[in-house]
């Protein structure tokens, strides 16, 4: 749900079937950037994506809207996001009473990625003592849900707890009370498993994507990195997170390692997309809500990265990363310009009907790309 509750599954066939053939050159960006563009296009989605993110019966929702749109964002019948989502905080059986989220409520997304709404809330600066209530009308807040969190927590065990593992570990980096020495173990492991994860885009493969080929095979099973939601990126943020919390020089040259994966990944998809939009136009809608995806959650990450110093006194990274915000953003414009050819926000109740997945992925994927073309501004001409 945005970044899917399962593993992803609207990648067309067709991209499946093109990523076997030759690869073309590699593509333009499909948009011109720049600050005045990159305006409009936030402005635009603004309006397309403040009803459907303002669900007051869908704190996914509402979590979306408050990272795009920040904590003053209201939910659509007027009340405070933030409060509107810590009222579906459920208590468990424990006496005293813990409090977390069901994945979903009614037939809407709660918390579909365990502890999206407490990382959302840190994320987004508020102040851990802000009082909410819960379901049962009882006193908690942003503290007091972090620490319910933290009980639950242990070093995952299972490609699942990994999956689930970017949004918790990103709140206990966020946490202003956070203690390094206790994160040190959960650091360590989380990279490792990156790294592990990440092997797959080490390939010098002619054609990245071919079925023998690593990343072509881990996209086609939904293994290694792509077993991830949203392909991983949450989780490679997660880690920027720790490594610049870190005090450990090893621990940030290795994650200055999985960021220029990352870029030779970019170089890598984008041809995979515009291949199979040359190859089969009639799959362009199902297609740019994919780049939308990819592209929305790697500015995010991009811009993260830049803003933690990830690069450190590397030049050669700190311009690559200059470089590869400029044309992830070219190509998010560009995925957007192809959705409105398609009217997609004008027809997302169509959508719903038809394709529900896809709906709620233009709503959170559009909500990750305004907060990525967001912390992109400050770069653009």
């Amino acid at each position: 749900m945005g970044c899917k509750q399962s593993k992803p599954s609207t990648e067309p066939q067709a991209a499946k079937e093109s990523a076997e053939s030759p690869r073309p050159t590699t593509p333009e960006p499909v948009a011109a950037t720049g600050r005045a563009a990159t305006e409009a296009a936030i402005a635009r989605l603004t309006r397309q994506l403040t009803t459907p993110a303002g669900d007051p019966e869908s704190p996914w929702a509402l979590a979306h809207g408050l990272l795009a749109f920040g904590p003053e964002f209201k939910a659509r019948d007027g009340r405070s996001a933030v409060q509107v989502a810590a009222s579906f905080a459920q208590p468990n059986d424990e006496h005293p009473p813990r409090y977390g989220f069901p994945p979903e409520q009614s037939g809407k997304p709660v918390e579909p990625h365990p502890h999206l709404i407490v990382k959302t809330f840190l994320e987004i600066g508020l102040p851990p003592a802000l009082e909410l209530r819960a379901s049962d009308g009882a006193a908690i807040s942003v503290r007091s849900l972090l620490n319910d969190m933290r009980a639950r927590m242990h070093e995952p065990q299972s490609d699942t707890d990994w999956y689930d593992a970017a949004w918790w570990i990103s709140a206990l980096e966020l946490d202003p009370e956070r203690d390094d020495r206790l994160l040190a173990p959960v650091r360590d492991a989380a990279l490792a498993r990156l790294e592990a994860d990440d092997a797959v885009l080490a390939s010098d493969a002619q054609e990245p994507f071919a079925t023998t080929a690593p990343m072509g095979a881990a996209k086609r099973s939904k293994r290694h990195i792509y077993g991830h939601p949203c392909g991983g990126l949450h989780f490679v943020q997660a880690i920027l997170r720790a490594a610049s919390a870190s005090s450990s020089p090893d621990f940030r040259a290795r994650t200055q390692r999985q960021l220029a994966l990352l870029l030779r990944r970019h170089t890598a998809e984008r041809e995979l997309y515009a291949q199979t939009l040359h190859a089969h136009p009639e799959v362009r809608l199902i297609v740019s809500g994919q780049q939308l995806k990819f592209f929305g959650h790697l500015l995010e990450t991009l811009a993260l990265a830049v803003r933690l110093g990830t690069a450190g006194g590397d030049p050669k990274l700190t311009a690559e990363l200059a470089a590869a915000q400029q044309l992830a953003a070219a190509d998010l414009l560009g995925a957007l310009e192809q959705l409105e050819q398609e009217r997609a926000y004008e027809r997302l109740s169509e959508i719903s009907a038809q394709r529900p997945q896809l709906a709620l992925d233009l709503i959170g994927d559009g909500c990750h790309a305004v907060h990525g073309l967001r912390e992109t501004l400050p770069s653009l001409p």
